[in-house]
């Protein structure tokens, strides 16, 4: 079955004009796999978002208090899916380091299989995370309301090439990013910001613990203005006026 639909997938990529990918990343893998394509038709455009619902507010604050979330303790997010391709163990390691310190830390899990959700939190973690299910149109208060975004993916090779639309919606909200090392573009793009925790088979605790620290006093503005750059639907619509043009 791999074979065969890999063998559709080559015909495609094939007998296309144009090639529109979320990544170089992916590029790249499609033209190591088939030598013969040429590179010219293939382009890069991102899944962007509406500026008009994932900005900067800081009033969006008030939202801790109707979710029992005070305002010294620091709030982690991570808003989509759960499960096989999601580093869940990560996520909640990273919150037990938080806890392990004395800190006064919660997560938030915006999902819409809450059973999932609660069923992959420790009992030891228990009281430290929320889970919510609730319409799209909620999602960006409840990400400006936050503290820092989670983006972890397990690496493998059918994800190689993929952008998470989930953090461009943090960044955009003005959030402070972890995710994994090795997904599309991401590495080459985010190494060097400063609110920004790559984590890779293994990471150094201090180091993250001193990133959070600096992240309570990090310009949201500052964060915001680079999400909208590469992640705004504005950024997108370019992307694509450019390939079809072409």
């Amino acid at each position: 079955m791999h074979r065969f639909l890999y063998g559709i997938e080559s015909a495609m990529l094939q007998k296309a004009d144009k090639v529109l990918v979320r990544s170089n990343r992916a590029r790249e893998i499609h033209l190591q796999n088939n030598p013969s394509l040429d590179p010219s038709k293939f382009f890069k455009v991102g899944n962007g978002r509406d500026e008009a619902l994932f900005y900067v507010d800081h009033a969006a604050k008030d939202i801790r208090a109707k979710l029992g979330i005070g305002e010294e303790e620091l709030l982690l997010v991570h808003s989509g899916s759960l499960g096989g391709g999601y580093e869940s163990s990560r996520m909640f390691d990273l919150l037990q380091n938080l806890y392990e310190r004395g800190l006064a830390v919660r997560l938030l899990l915006l999902t819409r299989d809450e059973k999932t959700a609660r069923n992959l939190v420790p009992d030891s973690l228990q009281s430290h995370v929320s889970v919510i299910s609730c319409e799209f149109e909620r999602i960006p208060d409840l990400l400006r309301a936050s503290d820092i975004g989670i983006c972890l993916r397990k690496k493998s090779k059918s994800i190689a090439g993929i952008a998470p639309i989930k953090l461009g919606e943090y960044l955009m909200c003005g959030l402070p990013v972890i995710y994994s090392e090795g997904i599309g573009d991401f590495d080459s793009m985010l190494s060097d910001l400063p609110f920004v925790f790559r984590v890779g088979e293994s990471y150094d605790t201090q180091a993250f613990l001193t990133w959070q620290d600096r992240m309570r006093r990090v310009d949201k503005a500052e964060v915001g203005e680079f999400g909208r750059m590469y992640f705004s639907l504005e950024s997108t619509l370019d992307a694509y006026q450019t390939a079809l043009s072409r």
